[in-house]
């Protein structure tokens, strides 16, 4: 009896930490998690040895947001800035080409966004720099050879997934649902081909949905399979049909991708193969948080916190109403924030 009371008491416990684990990456991030709308600077060579340089705020961080370019290049025309999400006015740079670096250093009030830079270079080569939130500074070699187009879309994708926490929670529900290897496999692989077909479609322009409304939505998909991970009734859809649910929820989260593709642009001489490496880059991040998570099952299997029929059978363990309270905390926040944002903007669709 006493050894049981000692395993429930450890149960608990490591389902607490995991709870706590999950629910403070995700806070850590919630100001800035709006990886849909990060901060964005374009720099473009005009000239030999000049740079003009634009900045679009982050709507979903408040005052003002910067980013200039350090000594030795010289200001030669000013800005005037906007509101959040709106571009300033661009800004005219003379940088001597007896300096080989062009450093960069971003600013704003309070914590600093996720930023994505974009670099036109003159002789057309594009290249795409990204600052994870509170990194300020940034320094290009300005003479350097440029890596593909592939492989710098390829990290994109990679660095897009692994830092949107709203993508990977759902992830995580889709995980907590399926309660065994194979409906694992079956609602992933659904999920991944139904974002990549609208990852596609808008990206070429065949369909558009405003991005406030996709995120809202997005909010809600996680709040939705939060509920049905607290409830755990296997006479529901997701229990059911869970391809069909993973998909159709895909769809979705494709759109969420597509936005961020489109707003750091894409090259159109090697369109597909930036949007191919894209997708394969999200795909590799998304794997490799599916197979985080499962080894922490397995390592709580084999440690007899967790009890390995529960873990195959897809039965509710120590913890997981926690863990979806957990979710469904920080998704019903970023649902409201969302909503508010968007019902803010002219006409409701920002």
């Amino acid at each position: 009896m006493h050894k049981r009371l000692n395993d429930v008491a450890n149960q608990r416990f490591w389902a607490l930490v995991l709870v706590i684990a999950i629910s403070g990456t995700a806070l850590s991030g919630i100001v800035v998690a709006d990886d849909l709308q990060p901060l964005f600077v374009k720099i473009s060579q005009t000239e030999e040895n000049f740079f003009s340089l634009s900045v679009k705020s982050s709507p979903s961080v408040t005052g003002r947001q910067t980013a200039v370019l350090l000594p030795p290049c010289q200001l030669r025309d000013g800005s005037s800035a906007e509101g959040p999400g709106q571009w300033q006015l661009g800004t005219t740079y003379f940088c001597p080409e007896s300096h080989p670096n062009i450093e960069l250093i971003r600013s704003a009030e309070g914590v600093s966004p996720t930023a994505l830079i974009r670099l036109e270079r003159r002789s057309g080569d594009l290249e795409i720099y990204h600052l994870p939130p509170g990194q300020e500074r940034l320094v290009i070699d300005r003479f350097r050879t440029t890596s593909s187009v592939f492989v710098q879309y390829l990290s994109f994708g990679f660095q897009h997934i692994l830092e949107g926490y709203d993508h990977l929670l759902f992830v995580l529900c889709l995980l907590l649902l399926a309660g065994s290897l194979l409906r694992v496999l079956v609602m992933i692989t659904g999920f991944t081909l139904a974002h990549s077909l609208t990852l596609g479609l808008s990206v070429m322009q065949w369909i558009e949905v405003p991005l406030s409304v996709v995120e809202v939505l997005i909010a809600l998909s996680i709040v939705m399979l939060a509920r049905e991970v607290l409830r755990m009734d296997r006479r529901t859809w997701s229990f059911r049909y869970p391809v069909l649910v993973s998909s159709a929820f895909g769809l979705l989260h494709g759109l969420g991708f597509a936005a961020a593709m489109k707003r750091i642009g894409l090259p159109q001489d090697e369109l597909v193969w930036a949007l191919l490496a894209f997708n394969v880059g999200v795909e590799a991040g998304q794997i490799l948080f599916v197979l985080m998570v499962l080894l922490v099952f397995v390592a709580l299997v084999r440690l007899h916190w967790v009890s390995a029929d529960q873990a195959v059978q897809g039965q509710t363990i120590s913890g997981q109403r926690w863990i979806s309270y957990g979710i469904g905390g920080v998704s019903s926040y970023w649902l409201i924030d969302r909503l508010w944002q968007w019902l803010s903007g002219p006409f409701g669709l920002a």
